[in-house]
């Protein structure tokens, strides 16, 4: 008896209500029976495949622009057919992470009172299979932080916003980072993180990245934005995950092989809970820093003042904030899209000189107070709070009880009281000056 051909079939992905990314060639991949002609058809684009002996088929057509209009994707063998409607051409990310990525628009305290108003069918979220639009009837399931983002670009862009989701709560980066690129950094850790990489869990590394990225590989995307982190700074890898969120990035970006694929990630913000130490959220917020500045076309949101519990009820704040750095990244648009970052320091007799970047138009603070929030150190390490004054692109920083500081950090706890902003009101994110103390 011979074997049973396998069925014409596409990847999840390609399935009604489908956003394409415009401005890359599309590729479009599935299954058949083994060497049979696959026709594929998007618009005015048709090019023919054929299954190799494994069943697999791929065809890539050309790129496309974004043009309003509804498209029928259409797949044809020899006696099957399959179509897939309500095609739009506009803009794709890959939106990933734990359970402040996850969490759903129903359960956001801002959607109380706008909730039964919200209605924008052009921004489309695959998730499970199936692609949902964010309308008044649908919206509920849809990741709040993805929406939000989803939501500045489409107004400022005008063309649909396409979402693909993979997030769940309580998960580890490890579980995240494709498996090649998380056994390459066990394999040859930095010098620096060698006494300590065995706190990493290696057990099943990249599962998720096998199970829910890979399979919408190599969906053509614009970028990424990436949201986790609290598991492993509640489990003793704070310090080592600047590690594992560079390999993360770095096997992303070589599964879909652009090494200047855009990644934004966000960096944990203040929770109110957690202060015993057990909770490591400021060694995670500098690793997070260290990653963004080691890593080129990779930008880090800081949200030090968008927490409070560990799941914030808020996400439009960092919603709104990563799609501020998209359209000035990605889009061209002249925007300040970051706040103050640490850039370097300088020690001058008994003041520690920071200087940073982003500070856009000028240093401020939120309150209109003198900055609250940092700390100088001497050779010791012993950190004790210490008066800070803005001096142009710089915050002078002092202490009488530290007559010889060796180094400074700012906002420096799980729930810091601080008050550091640019003159457009994004926050400076915490820091440390040295690592060694």
């Amino acid at each position: 008896m011979s074997a049973k051909a396998e069925p014409l079939s596409m990847a999840p992905v390609f399935s009604d209500g489908m956003v394409v990314q415009q401005g890359q060639p599309i590729v479009v991949w599935g299954r058949a029976a083994a060497a049979e002609e696959v026709m594929v058809a998007l618009g005015d684009a048709m090019k023919i495949a054929t299954a190799g002996a494994d069943g697999a088929w791929r065809v890539e057509l050309p790129a496309m622009a974004a043009d309003g209009r509804t498209h029928t994707l259409a797949v044809r063998a020899e006696a099957e057919s399959l179509t897939v409607e309500d095609v739009r051409i506009g803009e794709v990310w890959l939106c990933w992470g734990q359970s402040n990525m996850d969490i759903p628009l129903r359960e956001c305290t801002e959607m109380g009172a706008e909730f039964p108003g919200v209605d924008c069918p052009e921004i489309r979220e695959f998730r499970k299979h199936t692609w949902r639009p964010a309308t008044r009837t649908q919206a509920g399931p849809i990741s709040a932080t993805a929406y939000w983002f989803a939501r500045e670009l489409q107004a400022e862009l005008g063309v649909p916003i396409g979402l693909l989701v993979a997030a769940f709560g309580g998960t580890r980066i490890e579980r995240w980072t494709p498996p090649e690129a998380f056994e390459a950094l066990l394999a040859d850790p930095p010098d620096d993180a060698r006494a300590d990489m065995g706190k990493v869990n290696a057990e099943a590394p990249g599962g998720l990245f096998t199970g829910h990225v890979e399979p919408m590989c190599p969906y053509g995307i614009r970028g990424s934005i990436w949201y986790q982190g609290e598991s492993n700074a509640s489990e003793g890898t704070s310090y080592e995950y600047r590690y594992m969120l560079e390999a993360l990035i770095a096997g992303l970006r070589d599964r879909w092989h652009r090494a200047d694929l855009p990644v934004a990630f966000v960096q944990l913000p203040n929770i109110t809970h957690g202060q015993g130490g057990e909770w490591d959220w400021p060694t995670i917020r500098q690793s997070m820093l260290v990653t963004h500045r080691r890593v080129p076309n990779t930008h880090m949101v800081v949200a030090i003042d968008a927490g409070g519990d560990l799941h914030p009820p808020e996400k439009r704040p960092i919603g709104r904030r990563l799609a501020l750095w998209a359209l000035a990244a990605c889009y061209g648009r002249e925007e300040v899209y970051s706040g103050p970052l640490y850039k370097s320091a300088e020690v001058r007799g008994g003041d520690v000189i920071v200087s940073f970047e982003h500070v856009g138009g000028g240093l401020t603070t939120r309150d209109g107070a003198v900055p609250a929030g940092f700390e100088i150190a001497g050779s010791d390490g012993a950190y004790r709070p210490a008066t800070a004054r803005v001096s142009g692109d710089t915050v002078i920083v002092s202490a009488f009880n530290v007559p010889h500081p060796a180094a400074g950090r700012y906002a420096w706890a799980n729930d810091p009281t601080c008050n550091l902003i640019n003159a457009e009101g994004l926050p400076a994110s915490p820091f440390v000056t040295r690592e060694d103390l």
